[in-house]
């Protein structure tokens, strides 16, 4: 599959902030 750059790098900062969420709650979880 092709993308457009500029829609890839969005769609990429999206997934990135997703993960960064995902690890943060997995810590909070942990510590909780």
């Amino acid at each position: 599959m092709e993308k457009i750059d500029g829609q890839s790098s969005r769609y990429n900062q999206i997934v990135q902030v997703r993960k960064k969420t995902r690890d943060a709650n997995r810590r909070a979880n942990i510590t909780a």
